[in-house]
């Protein structure tokens, strides 16, 4: 299996990894990028809804789906970072960080466009 480079991914580009090839989905979680297993994120699974994208929001708000996907998630209340903070604890405890998300106005914009 060829390992991903680490690197900068545009939402557009993590798209791509969506569980389509299970031998690499991404997810991000607060501007991190982890490659995570298809047990869990593959097609057919419980959280592929999170695969390709950055779950922040979803994670911080507990919703299922891909509604806040890809949206600032500083904008958070505190309750909601404090979930979101146990969630990235997961993450770097189970996962490898194999980049970084580019923050580009529009996920700034959307960020904005949610209840905190």
């Amino acid at each position: 299996l060829g390992e991903i480079p680490s690197r900068k991914f545009t939402t557009t580009e993590l798209a791509q990894y969506d569980g389509t090839d299970p031998t690499h989905i991404l997810v991000a979680v607060k501007g991190n990028v982890y490659r995570v297993s298809p047990q869990y994120y593959g097609k057919g699974q419980s959280y592929n809804c999170f695969a390709g994208t950055d779950c922040s929001r979803n994670l911080g708000k507990g919703i299922i789906g891909k509604d806040e996907a890809n949206a600032d998630w500083r904008t958070l209340n505190d309750d909601h970072m404090s979930v979101l903070n146990s969630w990235e604890r997961r993450f770097q405890e189970k996962y490898v960080i194999v980049g970084t998300i580019v923050e580009d106005e529009e996920f700034t914009r959307r960020g904005k466009e949610f209840s905190p």
